[in-house]
């Protein structure tokens, strides 16, 4: 199952996970926009880690530049593994500090995935 803002509700905090970890992994660079910012979806196709959850028929340029929990007040996503996805779309918006740091993406999302009681599956 695809999740996206419609099914969001359904799945499990394991299948949020896994869906955005083999996102970000495959796509293997930040969705930014020609000022270098962090974007739900850009101009060339690529999506965030929050991104990933948004079908393109349910993407609203309005989201651009709210973090998650910004949307979710704003009634425009719902709250469903809020504090998953809020640190998931952290980890994408500091993909490049983290390098610098030392950390790999694969290092971000296992510590993600361990703070939520999650499984990391390479």
């Amino acid at each position: 199952m695809k999740i996206t803002l419609k099914n969001l509700h359904e799945a499990t905090a394991q299948e949020v996970f896994d869906q955005v970890k083999n996102h970000l992994i495959t796509q293997g660079e930040q969705s930014l926009n020609s000022g270098g910012l962090c974007l739900y979806h850009n101009a060339n196709g690529l999506s965030c880690a929050a991104g990933c959850l948004i079908s393109e028929e349910e993407y609203n340029p309005n989201f651009e530049m709210n973090l998650w929990g910004d949307l979710i007040k704003k009634n425009l996503v719902p709250s469903t593994h809020s504090d998953l996805i809020g640190e998931l779309q952290q980890i994408h918006d500091q993909w490049e500090e983290s390098a610098e740091n030392g950390m790999n993406m694969s290092d971000s999302l296992e510590a993600c995935a361990d703070n939520h009681g999650l499984v990391f599956k390479r």
